[in-house]
């Protein structure tokens, strides 16, 4: 799976992956770079590293999420660790939200993860500081209209890999107007039976410490990766 970044600089990355069919207990899925893979693999050496990963209670749809700064010139390639079905999703925000130039530098404040069973599926609560980018996360099998928006966020994409009802991944963003826990952030939407087993995210992203939180937010793109 690959994209193409964007020759901006100063953007913070976060690449969201929904694995479907997967065990409890599975993953990672995605395989870092190693010696012998191509240049444009990603992986710690290249400037990707993983916020974390999320096998669902059962078989059902696990959730990987990669983070960047500028993630590198050309194509970015995600090798997996095996042959699966997968939707992936890549979103760069500018400016503010990559204050560091590092993703080493700490610009991922933290990222918390959950299994999630049937309807309204919800992204974990994390604990934020005022003018952090919180980026809730989600990874199941949804019918349509698909995830839907939650309360308070912006929905930025809804991705599936042969439409409804397959691998579907969503992210949405807001930045936090108080210091404290977001609470659970819920999608609206109905999964493809009460069973159905899936996983989120919560992503909490620092902004550059002279930027206040009233400045506002600004998404430089989002795109399915396939």
């Amino acid at each position: 799976m690959s994209l193409t970044p964007p020759a901006t600089p100063g953007l913070f990355y976060a690449w969201v992956f929904a694995f479907n069919g997967v065990a409890a207990g599975s993953g990672p899925w995605v395989k870092p770079w190693a010696t012998g893979d191509p240049p444009n693999a990603i992986g710690p050496t290249h400037g990707w590293i993983q916020a974390g990963f999320q096998a669902p209670s059962g078989s059902g749809v696990g959730i990987e999420v990669w983070v960047a700064i500028n993630g590198g010139s050309g194509p970015r390639q995600a090798n997996f660790t095996g042959a699966f079905t997968c939707q992936g999703a890549v979103g760069a925000w500018s400016g503010a939200y990559a204050p560091f130039g590092s993703i080493n530098d700490g610009a991922l404040r933290a990222a918390t993860f959950a299994q999630v069973t049937g309807n309204t599926p919800a992204s974990p609560s994390g604990n934020a500081v005022t003018g952090d980018l919180v980026i809730p996360c989600a990874a199941d099998l949804m019918l349509t209209p698909g995830f839907g928006t939650p309360t308070g966020y912006t929905a930025r994409i809804d991705a599936f890999d042969n439409g409804y009802g397959s691998a579907e991944t969503a992210f949405a963003d807001a930045v936090a107007a108080a210091t404290g826990a977001t609470g659970t952030i819920t999608w609206p939407g109905n999964a493809t039976t009460s069973g159905t087993l899936g996983t989120t995210a919560t992503l909490l992203v620092k902004p550059a410490p002279t930027v206040l939180p009233s400045s506002g937010l600004y998404l430089d793109f989002t795109y399915p990766t396939v």
